[in-house]
C-alpha cells in the first residue's frame, strides 16, 4: 500500500526543460518553485465541515498531517466523483495553514480494494533514533536527501520496512525542523531514474532535539 505523499510535478508540463534538467544533472538541485504540489494518497476519513468561509468536504489521507479540502460547490457538480475510504485520490493542491485546498474541481480517484491501515506509531525514542542521521548530516552539509542517509536510517530501525526512511523525514518536517527546497535525481540504482526531495534546516527551528 502507498502512504500519502505530497508529490511535485513540473509546473509547465508541456515544457521539457524541467525533465531535461533532472535527467542530465543528477547532482544539481531543481528548485521547488518549478513544481506544482500534488496531494495523493489513500483516503482514511471523509467529513463535511462548515466554516465562516463556506462549506467543505474534507478528505483525510493516511500519514498526512493536514486534510484536503474541496468546496461543496464543486462536490455538488454532477461529474464530481466523491472518494470513499480506501480509494486513492490525486489532485493538484495549494497548502493553507490548516488544510490543503484542491486547485482543480475534479480529482483523480482510483477505486482500490486495499485495506486501510495506519503504520505502527513511532515512540519518541524511535523518532530520535531514525532522525539522528538526518540531523547529523545537516551539521556538515547544506542539504540532505534520502540517498545520503538511506543506510544509516535503516541501521537504526532494522525491524522496520524501508518506509521508515520517509517517516524519518516526515517527523522532522512536521515539527518544522527541516524544509523541502527542491529535487535531485537519485544516485541509487533502481532500474529507472526518479527524483527525490532535497531538504535543509529550517533556520528558525534548526537547533535542539526532535520533539
Amino acid at each position: 500500500m502507498e502512504l500519502l505523499a505530497i508529490q511535485y510535478h513540473p509546473t509547465h508540463l508541456s515544457d521539457n526543460n524541467n525533465n531535461d534538467n533532472l535527467a542530465k544533472q543528477p547532482g544539481s538541485v531543481i528548485p521547488l518553485s518549478q513544481f506544482t504540489p500534488v496531494f495523493t494518497g489513500i483516503v482514511a476519513k471523509i467529513e463535511n465541515v462548515t466554516t465562516s468561509k463556506g462549506k467543505w468536504l474534507l478528505v483525510q489521507a493516511i500519514g498526512q498531517e493536514k486534510p484536503l479540502a474541496f468546496s461543496l460547490t464543486a462536490v455538488a457538480a454532477k461529474d464530481f466523483e466523491i472518494p470513499r475510504v480506501g480509494h486513492k485520490i490525486s489532485v493538484e493542491a495549494e497548502q493553507g495553514r490548516d488544510w490543503w485546498f484542491a486547485v482543480h474541481r475534479q480529482a483523480a480517484v482510483i477505486k482500490t480494494k486495499e485495506p486501510v491501515f495506519n503504520p505502527l506509531p513511532l515512540s519518541v525514542a524511535e523518532q530520535k533514533k531514525i532522525t539522528a542521521p538526518i540531523l547529523e548530516w545537516l551539521q556538515t552539509h547544506p542539504n540532505v536527501t534520502s540517498d545520503d542517509v538511506h543506510e544509516a536510517i535503516l541501521a537504526q530501525a532494522p525491524y522496520r520496512s524501508k518506509n521508515i526512511i520517509g517517516r524519518a523525514f516526515s517527523v522532522l518536517a512536521n515539527t518544522h525542523r527541516i524544509k523541502q527546497v527542491g529535487f535531485k535525481r537519485t544516485r541509487r540504482q533502481l532500474g529507472k531514474a526518479r527524483t527525490i526531495a532535497v531538504w535543509e534546516f529550517n533556520k528558525d527551528t534548526a537547533t535542539g532535539e526532535t520533539k
